[in-house]
């Protein structure tokens, strides 16, 4: 609930709306999915690409940038409804690993640029009076700013909050586990910022370091969903895309990472593809962000004995009763203790494990990584992917990958096996896993293969963990090694 919370706000959408996503997510996209343990509900993932489109088409107006965001929003879900019909679930293999790390990375560097600046109650304002909002600029400007806190009490609720979420990720104490450290956070600092911090506000400053909600339960049947953004084709075409592209990879990755931690039957990739788009039209049109199906929510999902859909039911279930029967103690929470959970999530992300764990896959696969990172910092997010698709591309060809095997596999089918050549590669391996999926193919011989690359390698291990697993146990995989 909190985190619903606190990205809906960081996106620049109205702070209940993130709890109608959850709600959405929960109580009806729960009878569509493909996948039964994945937590459907907003994404912190999505917060930069969300609060850019509000900027870039409300130029200044919030609202307006709301509904004309919701109208790309439903239009993107619209083509993942098609796109799941048209079986495309399988292309998340198409993306290599390294860049899809490299963008998540960056959202995660993004976020941390701007949730430490609500944590300290400080707007990212420059000597020239000018609000900054490009992630390197506002990194190199919070040093300036640390020093000019206007209010400590808050920033002591913002780091008690830090704190707090801190020490229950590293804590190994399945009782404190127990009870979720969001949870402590809010009842904490809504006691902590009452009490002390605000009396301390001019009415004026109110909105600056509480969460307001301006919005009842009655207004969630307003439909504010616009399509006048069509009229801004730039910022339409774009914005749609994006949401298509990194919603529905966020949704198929959370997928294929919730089948590695439980030993059940494989997802179905396409129908929890359409699951989240028609989720995501049902939630625009009330005025939601749009949903995904999110990795961290699902773990803790899995962590704690989920067993069946019914779990993302009742999550959206309970939040729905918050919303009806206490939601006027929304307005009672800090926005430093919101900003608290976003930077953690944002340091998840990006955490400087992450850059040695991929600096030991290799210097290509950190290169990748990493050039995709400085470009979504520098443009944007899709610009940042493309990058590193062509980066990884490029450093195929330098191994001897001929232009014909980009997309085309070379292979001898065999009956019930399979022998590849040359080059298999992430562009060019759906069609090996069409072939494993559809021919029956009992033989995976890559022994005669030039090259095997980082992002293949990793979708052959979890086909060998499924087949030990007892889901594919006809399939035998000779000369990975």
């Amino acid at each position: 609930m909190p985190l619903s919370l606190g990205i809906a706000v960081a996106s620049g959408f109205p702070a209940i709306y993130g709890l109608i996503t959850a709600m959405v997510g929960g109580i009806l996209v729960s009878f569509f999915v493909g996948s039964a343990l994945t937590i459907k509900g907003p994404a912190a993932g999505l917060i930069v690409i969300i609060a850019s489109a509000v900027h870039d088409f409300g130029n200044g107006d919030a609202v307006v940038g709301w509904k004309l965001t919701l109208g790309t929003i439903f239009t993107a879900a619209v083509f993942q409804v098609v796109f799941a019909r048209l079986k495309f679930g399988k292309f998340v293999d198409f993306f290599p690993i390294s860049a899809v790390k490299g963008m998540l990375t960056a959202i995660g560097i993004i976020i941390l640029s701007k949730q430490i600046f609500v944590l300290i109650g400080v707007k990212p304002i420059n000597k020239n009076g000018e609000l900054l909002s490009k992630p390197i600029d506002l990194l190199m400007l919070f040093p300036q700013k640390i020093t000019q806190i206007e209010h400590p009490i808050f920033f002591l609720i913002g780091i008690l909050s830090l704190s707090i979420l801190i020490i229950w990720q590293i804590s190994n104490s399945n009782t404190l586990k127990k009870v979720p450290g969001a949870l402590v956070v809010l009842i904490l600092s809504c006691i902590i910022g009452l009490n002390f911090g605000k009396n301390t506000l001019q009415m004026s400053e109110y909105d600056r370091f509480f969460l307001v909600v301006n919005q009842k339960v009655s207004d969630l049947f307003h439909f504010p969903m616009s399509f006048e953004g069509i009229y801004q084709p730039k910022f339409f075409v774009k914005y749609t895309f994006i949401f298509l592209l990194v919603g529905s990879l966020e949704t198929l990755l959370s997928v294929k990472a919730i089948d590695t931690l439980v030993n059940k039957g494989k997802s179905d990739f396409n129908k929890d593809l359409q699951a989240v788009g028609i989720g995501n039209m049902i939630s625009s049109a009330l005025g939601g962000l749009p949903m995904i199906a999110e990795v961290a929510r699902s773990t803790a999902n899995v962590n704690n004995g989920a067993k069946t859909q019914w779990a993302n039911f009742y999550h959206g279930l309970f939040i729905l009763i918050f919303l009806v029967l206490i939601g006027f103690l929304n307005e009672s929470i800090p926005l430093s203790a919101l900003a608290a959970m976003l930077i953690v999530v944002g340091w998840n992300l990006a955490r400087p494990g992450v850059f040695i764990q991929k600096w030991k896959k290799g210097k290509d696969q950190f290169a990748i990584f990493f050039s995709t990172i400085i470009v979504s910092l520098l443009t944007d997010i899709l610009m940042g992917i493309c990058v590193g698709i062509l980066v990884n591309i490029s450093f195929h060809f330098l191994r001897g990958l001929k232009l014909r095997n980009v997309f085309q596999l070379n292979y001898q089918l065999e009956g019930d096996k399979v022998v590849v050549k040359d080059f298999l590669v992430f562009t060019n391996y759906l069609k090996l896993d069409e072939l494993v999926t559809n021919q029956n193919v009992k033989l995976l011989d890559l022994s005669q293969c030039t090259f095997v690359d980082h992002s293949s390698k990793q979708n052959l291990l979890l086909k060998i963990k499924a087949k030990e697993n007892s889901e594919l146990p006809q399939l035998e995989i000779f000369g990975l090694n």
